[in-house]
C-alpha cells in the first residue's frame, strides 16, 4: 500500500496571491487525492483558506502581532511554538509560495523532508530551500503569468509532471459559504431588480497606483447606472472614492464597509460581472467562475489577469508595468478610456446599445 504523501504549503498573504497559490493545492489534490495538504496563513487572510475543501489542517500565524517586533519574546515563542507542531507532521514537501522573510522563519524549521522553493526570492528566503528551482521567467516576471509561475513549481521539483500539470485545468476553489453568509447577502439583495443584470464595481484597492482615473469610473456609472444593477463593494476606507464616483447618488447601491471577507466573496459570487483594477475582487470572482473585467495600471495584465477575463489596456502599455506603489507620472491610470470599457461591458452582459 502507498503511504500517503504530506505536502505543506505556505503562502501568508495577500488575499488575490493567495487566489493564485490555490490552483498549486488543486493540482496537488488532483494527483494525489488521498494525500495530507495542510496550509501556513496569516491571520487577516485566514478566511480563506479555513474550511477550504482542497486543504485538510490550516495553521494561522500571527502576523499581525509578530510585525509589531519580529524580536520579542512573545514572537519568538509564537513562531516556535507553530514550528514544533509542523515538525511533528514529518512533511514529505514543503512548498514557500511566498519566498520573504516571513515565510523562510517557517520554511527552515518545517521539518519537511523536501522544502521547495524559487531561487530568485527575496529577504534571504532561499536560505530556507533545500531544493531551489531556477524560475522559467524571473522577477518581476512582467509577461509570465503567475498561476503559471506557481504551478511550474511543482514541475521543477519533480512533484507533478508536465504533462500531469497540463492536462489539470488551474481552478481557486474557496471555500463553501455558511447559512449565515448566504442568509445575510440574501438581506441585501433582497430589493434588487431582478430583471437586470447586475455588475459589481470594486474601484479600490490597497495600492492606489492600480486605481483608474477617477473621472472614468465616473462616466462608467452615468452610462450604465439606469442599465443594469451596479453594486460598489470594497471596505470603509472606498467610500469617499465611491461617494465621488457617484455624485453622492442616493440610489446607487453601496455595500463597501457592510461586509466581512466571506460575505464579500458570496457578493462577488452572486454578479454576473466584476469590473475593477487588479485586486482581489477580480481574483475572487474568477475563483467563482464569474466574469471579470480588469483595468491594469501599474500592474501587468500579462502577469495577473484572472484567466479567462477581459484585461485592459486592450493594446500594449503606454509605459512597462512598474509594479510600485508610487509613481511620480501615473499616466497608466487614465490609459484606458471610459468607452473602450463600457463596450466591453455590453459585449459580456450582451445589453442593447
Amino acid at each position: 500500500m502507498d503511504i500517503k504523501k504530506k505536502f505543506l504549503i505556505i503562502r501568508l498573504s495577500a488575499l488575490g496571491d493567495i487566489v493564485h497559490c490555490l490552483p498549486v493545492a488543486y493540482a496537488l489534490r488532483q494527483k494525489y487525492p488521498d494525500a495530507q495538504i495542510d496550509w501556513v496563513v496569516g491571520d487577516k487572510s485566514s478566511s480563506i483558506i479555513l474550511n477550504n475543501p482542497l486543504i485538510d489542517n490550516v495553521y494561522v500565524a500571527n502576523l499581525s502581532k509578530w510585525k509589531k517586533n519580529w524580536l520579542s519574546i512573545s514572537t519568538i515563542k509564537d513562531i516556535c511554538t507553530l514550528n514544533k507542531k509542523l515538525q511533528k507532521e514529518k512533511y514529505d514537501y514543503s512548498i514557500d509560495l511566498h519566498g520573504m522573510f516571513k515565510s523562510l522563519i517557517i520554511q527552515m524549521f518545517s521539518g519537511a523532508k523536501n522544502r521547495v522553493g524559487y531561487k530568485d526570492y527575496r529577504e534571504f528566503s532561499t536560505l530556507g530551500s533545500n531544493i531551489l528551482v531556477e524560475p522559467k521567467s524571473k522577477r518581476p516576471h512582467r509577461n509570465y503569468h503567475v498561476v503559471k509561475r506557481n504551478l511550474d513549481l511543482l514541475e521543477e521539483a519533480s512533484i507533478l509532471t508536465k504533462e500531469e500539470l497540463n492536462s489539470i485545468e488551474p481552478r481557486a476553489v474557496l471555500p463553501n459559504p455558511s447559512d449565515e453568509t448566504k442568509h445575510v447577502i440574501d438581506n441585501y439583495l433582497s430589493d434588487i431588480d431582478k430583471s437586470k443584470k447586475t455588475v459589481a464595481f470594486a474601484p479600490a484597492t490597497t495600492w492606489k497606483n492600480k486605481h483608474w482615473a477617477e473621472d472614468n469610473w465616473k462616466k462608467l456609472y452615468l452610462e450604465l447606472k439606469d442599465k443594469v444593477n451596479i453594486i460598489f463593494t470594497g471596505t470603509k476606507d472606498d467610500i469617499d472614492l465611491i461617494k465621488r464616483i457617484t455624485d453622492n447618488d442616493e440610489k446607487a447601491f453601496i455595500l463597501a464597509g457592510k461586509t466581512n471577507l466571506n460575505e464579500y466573496i458570496e457578493l462577488l459570487g452572486r454578479v454576473d460581472l466584476t469590473v475593477s483594477p487588479d485586486s482581489s475582487a477580480a481574483h475572487f470572482s474568477w475563483a467563482q467562475g464569474v466574469k471579470t473585467i480588469t483595468l491594469f495600471c501599474a500592474t501587468s495584465k500579462h502577469t495577473f489577469a484572472p484567466i479567462g477575463g477581459i484585461a485592459f489596456p486592450s493594446g500594449e502599455e503606454i509605459c512597462k508595468p512598474c509594479h510600485k506603489r508610487k509613481c511620480k507620472n501615473p499616466i497608466c491610470t487614465s490609459q484606458t478610456g471610459p468607452q473602450e470599457v463600457l463596450d466591453a461591458i455590453k459585449t459580456v452582459l450582451e445589453l442593447d446599445s
